[in-house]
């Protein structure tokens, strides 16, 4: 507070004696409309302003005060239909006019002292200007009443109405709690009870209080929802990690959004999957790599997987015609860069694209069998799904194998702390199925030796000056992400070099084991192995948890981030969040889950930042 007012006493004097001046000038009836809109914000809309005022002012009338407030210069037109006041000073003087003169007992200003980084934030200017019109008034400092279960900001019944639905959400069990806060509550609540009962929206709110999110089904239902053994997918699993509720309305009861439109056009990540998978499984074929390619071989084959491509492609009349072959016009363009950008990867090792678009568990030519799980309670479960790439590669007697993802997003990485908690399962399951079943792929078993997210847009590097641009960092990087086995690291990139990998994010220390464990994606034997038995015990317990008929309304919170934000059924299951209970878990660094899951402390190395 010292800080706003020593260094905007000034220029805070002069704009409220500028604020003064100017709303002097304005008619009694547009300073009343001010005065409501100073309620709504700095930023309103004609719209939200018209409901507020429409019993005493029409539409037309209001527009005029809005122009006359405007030729003032006290608010300005930022769009159609929206305004805001030029200065926010002028709006918070609005507000403190109102409440110091329509208070009937007791006026409380607050005002925010950090965001929600924590970060400090300065006192308005108009704080500063109060305690000098009031020297009377005093500062403190509190916490959030919603937090400690004050009341010191309840002034009015709507503001009780509210903080009652949050007290008897949250508040703790009688024996647990502070008898005189919640002596309080209930009194507060006796208070309004009879509003709660006769008001319908009131009552329908208090009700909705009981309802519990521990939701599960009876054996019997489970029985009838799953009568044969369990077959699902890695991603069905990972669903039901970020929510079983989701799970369950999604894959149980298929709930799907409202379709909008009849209009379907051909999705890009789609497009490029199928052309990718159509090009690798050529090179499969002819039994050729990357590197055996030149860039006439690469565009040509390119070429030819496109025209394959469009030919499958479903027909959506002119427009959608001319819109595909754009799609497929760009999606060459930049499977190019990719494809060349793949291929001095690959010249770095001496693996090889063995199959695209690898089945398990379909009973479809050329389907890997499912993957079958034991779970922790002995049920069996059977997994499928597809691969998007398999490369092999012969070291001595080994046959080493790497499983390959591709992804839409720049720089895509494996966060190993949402592995730990089942919530990203999907490529290490992967990994699972080559070990398992390599041997009907290629003959023999196949140890694996890193699983890749392979991004299909670019990467950026930030650059200092613009004078530094040069058409290979305008080009992107595509450096293949997620785990990488440190013992058959000389597969994907055989130089001999010390430091960080030119095409992988692994660093190699002076006497050959890997380091920078935090920021790399390498792993050790015992690491990559506690990785995998791990997944594969979560798999189990996940399965075990959906044949257990648990369908609780139950959200993962990591951070800040939760799944409800994109969740397609947030309709349905009445979670509020900052009302209901998410499921908080904990964040960890890469040799933290190792430490976890191998039982001992792994030293990490402080190097220089991955390029």
């Amino acid at each position: 507070m010292g800080e706003a007012r020593s260094i905007d006493r000034k220029s805070s004097d002069r704009l409220n004696s500028s604020s003064s001046r100017r709303m002097q000038r304005l008619s009694e009836q547009c300073n009343a409309v001010l005065e409501h809109a100073a309620v709504i914000g700095r930023e309103l809309t004609f719209e939200r302003l018209q409901a507020v005022v429409q019993a005493s002012i029409g539409g037309e009338e209001l527009l005029a005060l809005l122009d006359e407030a405007a030729r003032a210069g006290v608010i300005e037109q930022t769009g159609p239909g929206s305004y805001r006041f030029v200065h926010q000073l002028m709006q918070e003087s609005l507000l403190v006019y109102i409440g110091v003169t329509r208070a009937s007992e007791t006026l409380v200003v607050t005002y925010a002292t950090a965001d929600n980084a924590g970060k400090t934030l300065r006192g308005s200017p108009t704080i500063g200007a109060l305690l000098r019109a009031c020297p009377g008034l005093s500062i403190t400092r509190v916490a959030d009443p919603a937090l400690s279960r004050d009341t010191w900001d309840i002034l009015a019944p709507c503001d009780l109405m509210g903080r009652i639905a949050m007290e008897f959400s949250d508040r703790p069990d009688v024996g647990a709690d502070q008898t005189d806060v919640r002596t309080i509550w209930n009194d507060l609540y006796e208070s309004i009870r009879h509003e709660i009962v006769e008001g319908k929206a009131p009552h329908w709110a208090v009700r909705g209080l009981d309802e519990r999110n521990n939701a599960g089904l009876s054996p019997n239902s489970v029985g009838r929802v799953h009568p044969h053994t369990l077959t699902t997918s890695v991603s069905q699993l990972e669903s039901y990690a970020a929510c079983p509720f989701q799970h369950f309305t999604k894959y149980d009861l298929r709930l799907k959004q409202r379709e909008e439109s009849s209009l379907d056009p051909v999705d890009v990540g789609q497009v490029h999957h199928a052309i990718l998978e159509d090009f690798v499984a050529t090179l499969a074929q002819e039994h050729k790599g990357f590197v055996q390619m030149n860039d006439d071989e690469l565009l040509s084959g390119l070429d030819d997987s496109c025209r394959r491509v469009a030919a499958r492609l479903p027909s959506g009349g002119d427009v959608s015609n001319a819109r595909d072959a754009y799609l497929l016009r760009r999606s060459g363009a930049q499977l190019a860069r990719i494809l060349q950008a793949q291929r001095s990867v690959s010249g770095a090792g001496i693996t090889r694209p063995k199959q695209a678009e690898v089945p398990f568990g379909f009973n479809i030519p050329g389907s890997l069998p499912a993957f079958e799980l034991s779970t922790p309670q002995g049920r069996r479960v059977l997994l499928r799904g597809f691969i998007d790439r398999v490369d092999l590669a012969e070291l001595a007697d080994d046959l080493l194998g790497v499983v390959v993802d591709y992804k839409g997003t720049p720089g895509k990485t494996l966060d190993l702390s949402e592995v730990y908690h089942g919530l990203s399962l999907q490529l290490v399951g992967y990994l699972l199925v080559l070990a398992e079943h390599g041997r009907s792929l290629a003959g023999r078993p196949i140890r694996p030796a890193g699983a890749l997210y392979v991004s299909l847009a670019p990467t950026y590097e930030k650059l200092d000056h613009p004078g530094q641009v040069s058409d290979a960092l305008l080009a992107g990087t595509y450096k293949p992400r997620v785990l990488l086995a440190a013992e058959h690291f000389l597969v994907l990139d055989n130089s001999d070099d010390s430091g960080w990998s030119k095409f992988y994010s692994f660093f190699t220390k002076k006497d050959g084991t890997p380091g920078s464990l935090d920021r790399g994606d390498g792993a050790d034997t015992s690491g990559l192995r506690a990785i995998l038995d791990h997944t594969r015990t979560k798999l189990g317990e996940l399965a075990d948890g959906i044949l257990d008929g648990d369908i609780s309304v139950r959200p993962y919170r990591l951070g800040t981030f939760s799944p409800c934000s994109w969740c397609a059924m947030v309709g349905v299951c009445r979670f509020e969040m900052g009302l209901s209970e998410a499921r908080f878990i904990e964040k960890l660094k890469r040799s933290e889950v190792f430490e976890r899951l191998t039982g001992s402390a792994r030293k990490t190395t402080s190097g220089p930042s991955s390029q």
